[in-house]
């Protein structure tokens, strides 16, 4: 609106001022003096752009992966959905990092970083951006020798962490499920004498199962 009296312009209408779909506003203005003579001139008023907050959550809370799942597996994609158009056309505008809530190691077990990662990645076909969970370290995926249940903490960053950058936090688990191994047994070689009697012992074969609900 323009006040008539002092031709202070002021915002009206705060739902149309979004720089995406709107960056400029061009305005005549009039002006008629008391003898009825008028001039016209146009006001052009630019928006800045202002970093906003991404969308990003899938809803889910747990996510499942098999032990010995080859690395570069994808467990979990969650789309960023960035009102921003300088962001979200440059995935760098973004930073995301997995950390185990479990901070530490003196246990000696394996954290969630230490066997998943994030990334954020453009679908060339869609043009959107995800951010990527996926297996790092197949050698230690081994439901028998780690935690099964990671408590982790998702974040992501946009506008490239700048001072007005916008950062959001997910809570999520992942959850290691075992699959059925196979046994191993080694090759023996035994000696008996000949003719020996019904039931004597040559001797004695074992195997191994890396399950360990599974008796061999």
């Amino acid at each position: 609106d323009i006040n008539t009296n002092t031709g202070i312009i002021t915002v009206s209408n705060v739902t149309k001022m979004h720089y995406e779909t709107s960056p400029t506003f061009n305005i005549t203005i009039k002006v008629v003096e008391g003898g009825g003579k008028s001039a016209t001139a146009v006001v052009t008023i630019d928006l800045n752009d202002l970093n906003e907050k991404p969308q990003w959550d899938d809803g889910k809370d747990i996510y499942e992966v098999f032990e010995n799942t080859a690395n570069a597996t994808v467990i979990a994609k969650i789309e960023i959905v960035d009102p921003d158009a300088s962001d979200k056309a440059d995935v760098n505008q973004f930073i995301a990092t997995l950390a185990d809530k479990k901070t530490s190691t003196a246990d000696g077990r394996l954290r969630a970083q230490d066997l998943f990662g994030i990334a954020v990645a453009k679908d060339t076909s869609t043009g959107k951006i995800y951010t990527v969970i996926s297996v790092t370290n197949q050698a230690k995926l081994n439901y028998e020798a780690i935690d099964t249940v990671f408590n982790v903490t998702l974040t992501l960053t946009n506008h490239a962490g700048a001072t007005d950058a916008k950062t959001l936090t997910l809570d999520r688990q992942i959850k290691v499920k075992d699959e059925n191994e196979k046994p191993a047994v080694a090759n023996k070689t035994f000696n008996i004498k000949e003719n020996p009697k019904v039931g004597s012992s040559v001797g004695t074969v074992t195997g191994t199962d890396p399950d360990t609900y599974n008796a061999v």
